[in-house]
């Protein structure tokens, strides 16, 4: 709205009075106004939108946004039926799918080092672990 204000007052006088007269200076501010705004030629352009369209704000990740009361977790406390089937079919699992599991799925550890710490070969660890989760979807299906 400046440079458009600015850009009319810069006519002659005669030509602003005119304008007022025959109510023209709307016109010609709004037309104004929607030239500055699109145009990537307008002064407007080159002094504010290039600027604001070429930089990033500067961004700092370490912000903990789960420590901040203003960003709750949605549904923290409910727990979800299909979780709440695989905590219990986890419960009935042999000890050796439990530990399968527990290593695998919930730790990350890689085969190799449980096939070493467990002294249990490496097929034999995806094979279970394979038919263990299987079991569990199973079981867990119908809450799909």
């Amino acid at each position: 709205m400046q440079l458009c204000l600015e850009f009319f007052l810069n006519k002659d006088i005669e030509v602003q009075y005119e304008s007022c007269v025959n109510n023209k200076a709307e016109n010609f501010c709004t037309f104004m106004m929607a030239f500055q705004l699109k145009s990537s030629t307008s002064r407007f352009w080159h002094t504010h939108r290039k600027f604001i369209g070429s930089t990033r704000e500067l961004f700092v990740g370490s912000y903990k946004y789960d420590n901040d009361p203003n960003y709750p977790v949605p549904f923290e406390d409910e727990i979800s039926d299909i979780q709440l089937c695989i905590e219990n079919e986890m419960d009935k699992l042999d000890p050796f799918e439990k530990m399968i599991i527990k290593e695998r799925i919930e730790w990350g550890t890689t085969y190799v080092d449980i096939s070493k710490k467990y002294n249990i070969p490496y097929q034999s660890l995806q094979g279970g672990l394979k038919r263990t989760l299987n079991k569990i979807k199973e079981r867990c299906q119908y809450l799909k």
